[in-house]
């Protein structure tokens, strides 16, 4: 199902993804931008099982690379977005993408309650969207949403992991919960038309560049928390 091989200098493409799935990079979008069509992709894909009109109290929960794009997308839809994160720098990144709120979820003891109150007469937004992947960020989602609100469990949690759900919240008070997973060929069409358009504003999301030979070094600053940047360009020519 998948071709890996992204820090090869060449790599042998079979023919049954050249037919389905080799997309050509629009003249007028820069190569770094386009490589962010990948996870942007998956954004559309969770985006789909959800219905934001204008003027709708999105909360989404998580701003990392995905949680930020959920932030520009639902902005883009016309909806109210609350940001709830950590880090000032993604903080403020949430803001600038438009984020009418953003909640530093360290400075709160009761994130639900801080999110809550935040919506008309505490009821909560009408739709949450998890991108976080962690138990207690998909307990707090469902803890959030309004009554008859829509919850996207988008963060994928380790196999075998169990949450606890309030079952009589869940029946009585009509909540819709959905998953989302990977992309499809149409949403990383819509991907790469949506960066070529420059909406998306690609250039805040890659926040440092570095050569090929760095990379040993910036993997393991991200895997140690060390290096907090949203996106790094690796460029192979440099």
């Amino acid at each position: 199902m998948f071709l890996n091989g992204s820090y090869a200098g060449y790599i042998t493409i079979p023919a049954r993804i050249v037919e389905q799935n080799l997309y050509a990079v629009p003249d007028l979008l820069p190569l770094q931008h386009a490589a962010l069509s990948e996870p942007l992709a998956c954004v559309l894909h969770g985006l789909e099982a959800l219905t934001i009109r204008p003027g709708d109290t999105v909360a989404v929960l998580g701003l990392g690379p995905i949680g930020l794009m959920f932030v520009r997308m639902c902005v883009l839809a016309g909806a109210r977005v609350l940001a709830a994160g950590r880090r000032t720098e993604r903080l403020n990144l949430a803001a600038e993408l438009g984020a009418e709120h953003v909640i530093d979820v360290d400075a709160h003891s009761d994130i639900v309650a801080a999110i809550r109150s935040l919506t008309d007469n505490c009821i909560g937004p009408v739709i949450v969207i998890e991108a976080v992947g962690a138990v207690e960020a998909w307990e707090h989602a469902i803890s959030v949403v309004r009554k008859s609100g829509v919850v996207c469990l988008f963060g994928g949690c380790p196999e075998g992991t169990r949450v606890a759900v309030d079952t009589h919240r869940v029946h009585y008070d009509q909540l819709t919960l959905t998953g989302a997973c990977h992309h499809t060929p149409r949403t990383f069409r819509s991907a790469l038309e949506l960066l070529e358009s420059g909406s998306m504003k690609p250039e805040l999301f890659i926040q440092q560049k570095a050569p090929l030979t760095d990379l040993p070094q910036i993997l393991a600053g991200l895997a140690n928390s060390s290096n907090t940047a949203v996106k790094i360009e690796i460029n192979p020519w440099s």
